[in-house]
Order: structure tokens, then sequence, then C-alpha cells
């Protein structure tokens, strides 16, 4: 099991999932939180706390990545989203799958 309960560093999170996805048997992920826009490249990332999401947010497609990443046959993935993200964000993530 990895909990992240206040997580405020991407290569924090990215670090967990990777420990998560590679480990054989199922993995439930449970994400929370805000998705935004950057500002730049309008693609989606997760806010971490106290962060700015262009330097610090979590780039969605690097927790798709990851889950693409686990090994065939390693086991389910069931992913739980409790996520707020408005308009434009929820549009580019509901793409991204």
């Amino acid at each position: 099991m990895v909990q992240l309960a206040a997580p405020d560093e991407v290569a924090q999170v990215v670090a967990a999932l990777r420990t998560a996805t590679t480990a054989p048997g199922p993995v439930l992920l449970y994400l929370a939180g805000l998705v935004l826009l950057d500002g730049r490249q309008q693609l989606p990332h997760l806010a971490l706390g106290r962060t700015a999401v262009r330097w610090d947010g979590l780039p969605w497609h690097w927790i798709a990545a990851e889950l693409r990443a686990r090994p065939t046959g390693a086991g389910p993935v069931t992913v739980v989203a409790d996520l707020v993200a408005g308009g434009e964000a929820a549009d580019a993530v509901a793409q991204s799958r």
C-alpha cells in the first residue's frame, strides 16, 4: 500500500505511482483534487498541495503513461477519480483516456 496524504512534489507522486503500478497484484488508484489546464500548452494537470499548476502540478498524461507502462499480466488496475475540473479541463481529461 502506498498512500500520499498531502503530496506537494511531483517527483514524490510519480515515484509512488511507479512503485504501485510496478508491483504485482491488483492496484487501486484513488485520485482526488482539482484539474486545471496549464497556461502555456493547455494540458490538464492535477493540482498538488501548495503548488502552482504550470510549474508544480502533475501532468495528467504522466499518470496515463505510468498506468500504460504496467507490465502485462501484473493484475487489474482500478482508478477512482474524485476530481473537480471545469469546462475545458474536463473536456481535456475526457479526451485523454
